[in-house]
């Protein structure tokens, strides 16, 4: 059985990936915002791999405590473990599927951020010069 939280993250990436337009080699479209588009997916696929770390973290702590035999907890663990190694599986099949289709080169989301780093602040927003000027024309 796969675990909810990881069943989550593969549904955000399946639903990022469904209808990505069509890209040529230079990274142009006919989609205006093909890019905004690709970043979603790029976003999606970075939390699941995430999400994969923290698994492989949970599926070491079951085996040792699987290992350790004297637990009363035993049986837990292993229905845990098996539960994560199907998690496991379920996400590197799903990222494997969503790395079929790529940007020609890294996407650049929403305020000029990059897969995994976070959103920017109110302050910092405020201060970028290029962010304000775009905001006050109406772009």
């Amino acid at each position: 059985m796969i675990e909810s939280s990881t069943q989550r993250c593969i549904e955000k990436l399946a639903n990022a990936c469904y209808g990505l337009p069509g890209i040529e080699p230079d990274g142009t479209s006919e989609c205006p915002f093909a890019e905004e588009v690709y970043f979603r997916k790029e976003e999606a696929a970075f939390e699941l791999k995430q999400k994969l770390k923290s698994l492989y973290e949970w599926e070491k702590s079951y085996q040792n405590e699987i290992a350790r035999g004297e637990s009363r907890f035993r049986e837990g663990a292993i229905s845990s473990l098996q539960n994560t190694r199907d998690s496991i599986a379920a996400a590197k099949k799903a990222l494997a599927i969503a790395d079929k289709r790529k940007f020609p080169r890294e996407p650049i989301g929403p305020f000029g951020r990059r897969v995994g780093e976070p959103l920017p602040s109110t302050q910092e927003l405020l201060s970028n010069d290029r962010i304000m000027k775009r905001f006050m024309e109406g772009e």
